[in-house]
């Protein structure tokens, strides 16, 4: 019986260095992009196409307001993050510096001590995105808005491109980029997504040329759903089941449809938000890799009004206390060893 329990003992025993030695090398965390929609503040910024946020505008946008919607964002990007660790979040219809240095301020995102890279762009521009980061996860080389190689200026008036290389674990160079699409369906509006869309495709394989094993996040609110041929053929984009080592895998459930989108427009589901990765990044072989564990929208119930479409901060010019008119999207990646 002595005999029975030593040996109990020692396998317990090797069992929790085992384990030790597991999370000492392997960990990982969640990837995040939101859309914000047209997180401004209450100040008259330069450059910046804030007439309806000011003082008087026509949304009637306050202090109480704005603390509010930042406390709402901060709410969701927490619940989203839950126990994942989060690692990155992208974010689009960002005003400017002061916007996320309360929304990384907030009670719900305080703990998580984020870091970020935002270029408010000159001119009539509006919002831009950006991203959030945790130093101790991600550590960023360089970041640029993606931008015209000839003219040296963004790629639209109405679009934009956030080029951020960095490091995971110090020693995993990735390549991320983040983006904000024009909207609508009309022919300019058409026209500048096609634009973004292959100054993106080009970017991706000019770096790929230098580095031909680069690895790739790409993300942000395409205004495109995840069959659009402009995404398949710009970058691209396969499904995990096709295509070759180099080509980026869209990681996003299927849809659009009533059980999965992150919008609505006109009433019908879209999945303009989504998350995509080098084929590279999901290898289980590499020493250092990253595995996909999986991709989702969140869709809590409370993010949503009685029709079941997200719930927006307005609708017209109607203030309705809400959070965004579009649900915030994830996936889990996890490095080993």
């Amino acid at each position: 019986m002595k005999n029975i329990i030593l040996l109990y003992i020692l396998v317990f025993s090797i069992g929790n260095i085992l384990h030790a030695q597991e999370e000492k090398f392997c960990y990982g965390g969640r990837i995040i992009f939101y859309n914000t929609e047209q997180l401004f503040d209450t100040e008259d910024d330069a450059g910046s196409a804030d007439r309806d946020y000011l003082k008087g505008g026509k949304l009637n946008w306050d202090e109480e307001k704005y603390s509010e919607k930042i406390a709402h964002l901060g709410r969701v990007l927490a619940e989203v993050a839950d126990t994942a660790n989060p690692l990155l979040i992208g974010l689009t219809e960002i005003e400017n510096r002061r916007t996320l240095e309360d929304l990384i301020g907030s009670a719900a995102l305080k703990p998580y001590k984020f870091k970020y890279i935002h270029h408010e762009r000159s001119g009539n521009s509006g919002t831009e995105p950006a991203l959030l980061y945790r130093p101790e996860y991600f550590v960023p080389e360089y970041d640029l808005r993606l931008a015209d190689q000839e003219t040296n200026t963004s790629v639209t008036e109405s679009g934009e491109v956030l080029y951020v290389k960095g490091y995971f674990n110090e020693t995993l160079a990735v390549y991320l980029f983040v983006n904000q699409w024009p909207e609508g369906e009309g022919v300019k509006t058409k026209a500048g997504r096609a634009s973004i869309a292959g100054l993106l495709g080009s970017k991706i394989e000019d770096i790929r040329k230098g580095s031909p094993y680069a690895r790739f996040i790409v993300m942000g609110d395409f205004n495109e759903n995840p069959d659009a041929a402009l995404l398949k053929d710009s970058l691209k984009l396969r499904k995990a089941n096709e295509g070759r080592q180099e080509e980026l895998i869209n990681v996003m459930p299927s849809g659009p449809n009533e059980n999965n989108f992150s919008g609505k427009v006109k009433g019908l589901p879209v999945l303009y938000d989504q998350i995509m990765l080098s084929r590279n990044l999901m290898e289980t072989k590499n020493k250092w890799g990253i595995i996909d564990k999986g991709a989702s929208v969140f869709k809590a119930s409370w993010l949503l009004d009685t029709s079941g479409a997200p719930l927006s901060t307005y609708k017209g010019k109607e203030y309705r206390s809400g959070y965004s008119d579009r649900l915030p999207v994830w996936a889990d990646l996890y490095f080993r060893p």
